[in-house]
């Protein structure tokens, strides 16, 4: 193949424009201590929606997945005994089995057994 060599002096490496480092998008400890004692300290949520807004943030930060796969996550997707999570619906339409953290594993626990008192 050929190519005009006036082109290719012509072209310039490329710089990206904003060389500094990414901002942190994830709460810190700190703060996520104090999100999840606004949701302790929040009247009006009763136990079960409390522990569920606590799992969902303990989750989203210790696995990393999205939003929208935390929301279509199903029971049959939870395995405890093997410390994994099967994600039905992640980003463009896959699916993928992510691990879990013993931490992450703990508060699924205790979120599986205040939603079973319900039924």
């Amino acid at each position: 193949m050929f190519i005009d060599k006036k082109i290719l002096e012509e072209l310039k490496p490329f710089k990206p424009k904003d060389t500094s480092v990414a901002k942190r998008l994830t709460p810190s400890d700190s703060e996520l201590d104090l999100i999840l004692t606004g949701i302790q300290r929040y009247p009006g949520i009763k136990k079960y929606k409390r522990v569920f807004y606590e799992c969902l943030i303990l989750v989203l930060m210790k696995t990393g997945i999205r939003i929208d796969e935390a929301y279509n996550i199903h029971l049959e997707d939870i395995d405890l005994d093997n410390r994994t999570l099967f994600v039905r619906k992640a980003k463009c339409g896959k699916q993928r089995k992510i691990g879990l953290t013993r931490s992450a594993c703990d508060i699924l626990k205790v979120y599986l057994e205040e939603r079973s008192k319900l039924a």
